[in-house]
């Protein structure tokens, strides 16, 4: 997941007490190294790379490696995830989300879809198999904000980079169920 609130992070980090000990190229670069609290992403010690003598940054990551799919058995998903999308039905009242999954010619096989009806305020999610249009529920919950056009385009274009790992996970175990 790419580091939304990294302006935020680089500002904490950038401090003469976090100034790294571990570098491999001092002539080269200034490392930094602390604890984050992120609003964004996960909070942990991150580890930036500056070009020697400057504040032009070179790289920042989190030290702990939240997607190391090294381990044997952590193959990743074989779909890659598509820029979500949204709609807005009138009568009744329904917010729809989908984000989708594709193989690598860019054929949609899953898709995770959050259905929102503020007319009868409940929230669904799902995860819908476009080969069989069947699917499976991840969650159904009252519905407590009220709708926002401007909170909604957020949301929805988050969603690009949001960490969808659980989800993933149970749709690498329903494909291998269903079709392996």
């Amino acid at each position: 997941m790419p580091i939304i609130d990294y302006q935020d992070i680089v500002d904490q980090l950038f401090n003469p007490d976090n100034v790294g000990s571990k570098n491999n190229e001092p002539e080269l670069f200034d490392v930094y190294k602390g604890d984050v609290k992120s609003e964004n992403n996960e909070d942990g010690i991150y580890t930036m790379i500056l070009y020697k003598g400057t504040k032009i940054l070179h790289a920042l990551y989190p030290n702990k490696k939240i997607n190391n799919h090294t381990k044997k058995g952590n193959k990743p998903l074989k779909y890659a995830k598509g820029k979500p999308q949204y709609t807005i039905d009138t009568n009744p009242f329904v917010v729809s989300i989908g984000v989708p999954y594709r193989d690598n010619k860019g054929k949609v096989f899953y898709s995770v879809e959050i259905f929102r009806d503020y007319d009868k305020k409940i929230e669904v999610a799902l995860v819908r198999d476009h080969r069989k249009d069947g699917h499976f529920q991840l969650y159904e919950e009252e519905l407590t904000k009220e709708f926002d056009q401007h909170s909604l385009r957020t949301e929805v274009d988050f969603l690009q980079f949001q960490d969808f790992t659980k989800v993933e996970k149970m749709i690498k175990k329903y494909d291998k169920e269903n079709y392996n």
